[in-house]
């Protein structure tokens, strides 16, 4: 029995990578280490979760919509974005931060625990009156 083999074409490969690579880059925190982020209050507009990294542990790649993060410890973290860019950040407990959509990775690399309040906003619509 002569088969003819199909192969897919380049534009459907380039279109399935794309999609694998998108979901795997914007993975949700949560789900990516529930064993190191525990969700406090969640709804149709928020999320509250608290993180806790030890030194030495790591985040892999994750992203976050609108977000205020409140520390509760003072930590140093190092936070890589997808293009291979890295910026350590050092906070202090009771700073403050606000962040806008935000893909990254990240790693304690300080010698104390981290622990973050983050909300995440899931809707953000500043004018909008109720």
């Amino acid at each position: 029995m002569n088969r003819k083999k199909i192969a897919p074409s380049p534009a459907l490969v380039v279109a399935g990578l794309l999609l694998l690579t998108m979901k795997l880059m914007a993975q949700d925190p949560v789900k990516l280490a529930p064993d190191k982020l525990n969700v406090i209050l969640e709804n149709d507009t928020v999320r509250v979760f608290e993180a806790r990294l030890k030194p030495g542990e790591k985040l892999g790649m994750h992203s976050h919509p609108k977000s205020i993060a409140y520390f509760m410890s003072s930590f140093r973290l190092k936070s890589t974005f997808p293009d291979g860019r890295s910026v350590i950040i050092e906070k202090k407990p009771g700073d403050i931060l606000w962040r806008e959509p935000v893909r990254h990775s990240e790693e304690n690399v300080g010698t104390t625990d981290l622990v973050v309040l983050v909300l995440e906003f899931k809707t953000f619509n500043p004018s909008e009156k109720k």
